[in-house]
């Protein structure tokens, strides 16, 4: 389902002109945690950010070199450029936990 979602996002952001070039291996786009009051984006730099709260709360950069960001509810994963799957629970300044290595996607829940 999440990939769906992902899916969904990514083209309607593409068809609204807000998805930029890519480079390969990059999920683009924004996605919102299930149930959460959070959007987040990964940026063409790989920069990857998190809002919570109203639409005009401010950005918070939550970590570099991603190639994918999910979020579930108040968690919030990134797989990095190197394969570490990263997640994060609780605030928007909690702790990173390494979940795994070798890792091509990244799903939560």
């Amino acid at each position: 389902m999440m990939r769906k979602t992902l899916a969904a996002a990514v083209a309607a952001l593409a068809l609204a002109g807000l998805a930029g070039t890519t480079p390969a291996g990059a999920v683009p786009g924004t996605v919102s945690g299930d149930g959460g009051n959070r959007i987040g984006t990964l940026r063409v730099n790989g920069d990857a950010y998190v809002k919570e709260g109203g639409l005009s709360a401010t950005w918070v950069k939550e970590s570099d070199k991603v190639k994918q960001i999910a979020l579930s509810g108040n968690r919030i994963g990134v797989l990095k450029g190197d394969g570490d799957a990263r997640v994060k629970e609780g605030g928007l300044s909690a702790t990173w936990v390494l979940e795994a290595g070798d890792v091509t996607e990244l799903a939560l829940s």
